[in-house]
């Protein structure tokens, strides 16, 4: 038997998968099912760059990995649970003003030279794909490889 304590999106994809593999799994929590951070979470799913984390540099590669292999996770998640899961994969974008423009496009080459895809759009370019933001935008750095998902 498997003990799983915490009911978040970690402890409960944990249980999850051991139950599918065979397992026989009891679930703690001190709260309600998915009431705590993962309720709050922001969703996105979007690896980091070495430089962000110094003490394992090697983190975003598994982070790569764990985002190549996510919509396989939902497909399951999807099948067990007969509910959909609200997980998008349009990428994102990252917006700057004028004063922001060099550092967003110094961000953005970091992430190319990591392998990342990443475009960049200017105001015009950013305003015909999203027209509601504001006429003031410099452009944004588009990283079509961003997912969310809707931790609730």
């Amino acid at each position: 038997m498997i003990l799983v304590v915490g009911a978040g999106i970690a402890g409960l994809s944990a249980a999850w998968r051991c139950a599918r593999d065979g397992a026989e799994v009891t679930i703690l929590d001190a709260g309600r099912v998915g009431q705590e951070t993962s309720r709050v979470a922001a969703g996105y799913l979007e690896p980091g760059l070495p430089a962000d984390r110094p003490e394992d540099p090697s983190l975003p590669a598994d982070e790569w990995t764990s985002l190549r292999l996510y919509p396989d996770f939902i497909a399951g998640v999807q099948e067990d649970s007969g509910h959909d899961v609200d997980f998008r994969t349009d990428g994102q974008l990252r917006l700057a003003f004028p004063e922001h423009q060099a550092a967003a496009r110094a961000d953005m080459a970091s992430r190319a030279a990591e392998g990342w895809r990443a475009e960049w759009l200017d105001g015009p370019a950013l305003r015909t794909l999203e027209p509601q933001l504001s006429p003031e935008l410099a452009g944004a750095c588009f990283l079509p490889d961003v997912a969310w998902v809707d931790g609730r």
